[in-house]
């Protein structure tokens, strides 16, 4: 059985080596349609053995992609992208699957690297593992990879594309195997990842606008527009999806956590309680509700809620850091403190319960327990700003300043990093009588929170 490696690329001679290289051994041949490269692309690709094909972009994956398929000569496809890799631990899994008579297509787990934990369905990882390159977590995705080439079968959607019959009348047969592709979109330069976001959801709109009958057309878009911050979008792509399918708890599952991170917090809540009068006792369900009404202030509440989810799966790890967050509210630390430790067993690779526990016990006044958690969340995690800003704040508070200043830069440099840190570090860089370097944060933090101003205005009056 002959396997060909069928990919569409467009600039991507820093990435299409390295994805071409992860193959050898596996594939019989590499089909590489390029649509467009202004960089050294097609090169790199040659000289990985593939055969290149130029074919302009039409603002239609599927037309591409049923290009590619249509030049190769293989048995099976194999389709990646040129930020995926495999990895020969899947090759025999790959091997076994092509020679079962029965199979027609794979559906295997794209797993896309991230340091994104507010992301659905995000998970830890080991950042020892060398598959991470150095992320601490990553989301699964499901998807048909790996298929017998036919004549029948085709993909359709410019955007999103799925494989399907060409007739439509006969749905694909699909097995799914326990095989993962490796994505490593975070790696690319940040002008390209929002480029290609930009891409990725003008043709989601032209799509949905195509198939306003879809629900996953519409809850594509709405992923499409989270990851360029349209918002507002997000939410109404995802009330129309749960419109269209009010059974998938999927929707409202992420229409609710969209609603949390926004600060729509009360109509979270109302998502949450239409979604459990058709689901009763789904228990994430109830957690979301306990997430959407502790962020909209509602503490007894949200204790009910999260003690509800719990009788119905005591493993939610995201319920016990709830309460923990509001034993801490009520000023019951040990009681807090007992609840991140459940946390802690439950998930042990999550760092958050590491970081709330440090901060719980900085906030005590236990200095030495605040930095091994802190430190413990940082092995995790290294790049969460809470961890470090945190083990800052105890070399501060214990003196140590030069060291409490490096720790808050590495923060400072953190995704959402607040106005809190910057005030610290003019802290520290005063105790060091680093005098400009102050004024410098001092003018970060009052940029970042009007509330900080005051600090601001009597650095640079001072002499």
């Amino acid at each position: 059985m002959a396997l060909s490696l069928c990919m569409i690329v467009r600039d991507e001679a820093g990435q299409i080596g390295e994805c071409l290289r992860s193959v050898r051994g596996l594939v019989d041949e590499m089909v590489v349609v390029d649509t467009g490269s202004t960089d050294e692309t097609p090169a790199r690709a040659q000289e990985q053995g593939a055969r290149v094909i130029l074919f302009p972009w039409s603002d239609d994956f599927a037309a591409v992609r049923n290009r590619s398929i249509a030049e190769a000569t293989g048995d099976w496809i194999l389709v990646l992208d040129a930020d995926e890799r495999l990895f020969p631990r899947h090759f025999e899994a790959i091997r076994r699957l092509m020679a079962r008579h029965w199979a027609q297509a794979v559906q295997v787990f794209v797993r896309s690297y991230t340091d994104d934990a507010n992301l659905l369905g995000w998970q830890p990882i080991d950042p020892a593992q060398p598959e991470s390159i150095g992320f601490c977590g990553y989301v699964d995705s499901p998807q048909v990879r790996l298929f017998r080439r036919r004549a029948e079968v085709a993909y359709a959607g410019i955007v999103h594309e799925t494989l399907a019959a060409k007739d439509g009348r006969a749905a694909l047969p699909v097995y799914c195997a326990n095989v993962v592709i490796h994505h490593y979109k975070q790696n690319r330069p940040a002008g390209r990842i929002e480029s290609q976001n930009r891409l990725i959801l003008d043709l989601s709109r032209k799509r949905s606008e195509a198939e306003p009958a879809d629900p996953d057309i519409w809850r594509q878009q709405a992923m499409a527009a989270m990851d360029l911050g349209e918002c507002a979008e997000a939410v109404a792509s995802l009330e129309r999806a749960i419109e269209l399918a009010p059974q998938r708890r999927d929707h409202h599952f992420e229409l609710a956590s969209v609603l949390i991170l926004i600060g729509q917090a009360d109509k979270a809540c109302e998502v949450c309680r239409k979604a459990l009068d058709r689901f009763p006792d789904e228990p994430e369900l109830v957690q979301s509700l306990g997430e959407a009404l502790l962020s909209a202030g509602r503490a007894a509440d949200a204790r009910e809620a999260f003690a509800r989810s719990l009788e119905l799966d005591p493993y939610l790890y995201r319920s016990l850091l709830g309460l923990g967050a509001i034993a801490i509210r009520e000023e019951r630390a040990e009681v807090a403190a007992d609840y991140f430790a459940q946390a802690k067993s439950i998930n042990p690779g999550l760092d958050v319960p590491y970081v709330n526990m440090g901060l719980l016990y900085l906030r005590m006044g236990r200095l030495d327990d605040a930095l091994a958690e802190l430190r413990g969340a940082f092995a995790v995690n290294p790049k969460r700003w809470q961890s470090l800003a945190g083990i800052g704040a105890v070399l501060f508070e214990t003196g140590r300043y030069d060291q409490s200043r490096e720790w808050y830069r590495k923060a400072a440099d953190g995704k959402g990093c607040g106005a809190e840190v910057f005030a610290r570090l003019c802290a520290c860089c005063t105790a060091l009588g680093l005098h400009d370097e102050a004024r410098k944060w001092a003018e970060a933090a009052a940029a970042a929170d009007s509330r900080y101003g005051t600090l601001r205005s009597l650095l640079i009056a001072a002499p």
